[in-house]
């Protein structure tokens, strides 16, 4: 059931956590939690049992990728789908070295969304 499975949302823009909490809702999930730096996302991911973390690539100060290294830590089965504006070759390749599942290019659309989400319940 799409309710069980908690999703963390981190990026630092709060009209793309905004949009993609809607989307999920829209599709049936509805434990999501937000994190808009790389501090929160380590707290909330520590504090919750998260399934799926969908993270941008650029937080500001530190990067998205490094964070899901760290979070890695955590759970070596970490499913993680990267987010950004920037949707160049090496970002891709690097994304799914690090271990990420998917790349998806902002602006993302609910299609996308939903394509992602099928994936991981697959």
């Amino acid at each position: 059931m799409n309710n069980e499975i908690a999703i963390l949302i981190v990026d630092d823009v709060e009209l793309i956590r905004d949009s993609m909490k809607q989307i999920l809702n829209e599709l049936g999930y509805f434990n999501v939690f937000y994190a808009s730096n790389e501090i929160t996302a380590h707290e909330v991911y520590r504090n919750k049992k998260i399934h799926f973390v969908f993270m941008d690539i650029n937080l500001g100060e530190s990067s998205g990728l490094e964070v899901i290294v760290e979070l890695k830590k955590y759970d070596s089965n970490l499913y993680a789908v990267i987010l950004s504006g920037e949707s160049n070759i090496q970002n891709v390749r690097k994304s799914i070295s690090l271990g990420a599942k998917g790349f998806i290019v902002k602006p993302f659309t609910r299609a996308k969304i939903k394509e992602v989400m099928q994936a991981y319940e697959k």
